[in-house]
């Protein structure tokens, strides 16, 4: 099991992280203690996004709100359902989300292998690998084919935990890459602003 998730891990950075793969990072959006960048990716007019914030909120609370998959519609951005498919252990589970886009624009669902890993210093990550065919697909949404995100909760001094929050996504249908890409600014902010307002005191 360990060498499996050193494998996942392995696989997360270097799909996240090769140069010929990804351009630099740049500031979209800097408001109320929360920074949002995006980037390109090679081969692909759909941008990734990297959002960070500081917290008061300890990790106990920010590691319940990542495993109570079935309330994520409440502090998520465009989450309308969501639900645990497998459980695999208690760090390994296949979730399933569906998003709300506006109309025309047709609604999309999504599947990720979730594994929680965690190092010695205390910072645990949350890293979610796309797996669209882990079910079928449905007439009523349109699957998002390709997906890879994290989230890191890294503890600080004084209590302060930071969050490192990033997705990359492929929506496809016909979906104008201009219009996914302001999605992926405001997004990632009303998420981090709505974590922030449910856990801290």
């Amino acid at each position: 099991m360990i060498k499996y998730l050193i494998l996942l891990s392995t696989i997360f950075v270097l799909v996240f992280e090769s140069p010929a793969q990804v351009g630099e990072w740049k500031l979209a959006k800097d408001k109320n203690e929360i920074k949002i960048y995006t980037r390109e990716r090679a081969g692909s007019d759909i941008k990734e996004f990297k959002a960070i914030t500081m917290t008061t909120a300890n990790m106990e609370q920010l590691e319940s709100h990542m495993l109570k998959v079935v309330e994520y519609p409440a502090w998520q951005a465009n989450v309308t359902s969501s639900k645990i498919l497998e459980q695999i252990s208690p760090t390994e589970m296949y979730i399933y989300y569906t998003s709300d886009l506006p109309w025309p624009v047709g609604d999309r669902d999504v599947i990720a292998h979730c594994v929680r890993t965690a190092d010695e210093k205390g910072s645990v990550t949350y890293t979610l690998y796309g797996t669209p065919d882990f079910i079928p697909m449905t007439e009523e949404f349109i699957r998002i084919p390709e997906s890879l995100g994290s989230w890191q909760f890294i503890p600080e001094s004084d209590g302060i935990v930071k969050i490192i929050y990033r997705f990359y996504g492929d929506p496809a249908g016909s979906l104008p890459a201009w219009v996914i890409n302001l999605y992926i600014v405001d997004g990632p902010y009303e998420t981090l602003m709505k974590l922030k307002e449910r856990t801290e005191g």
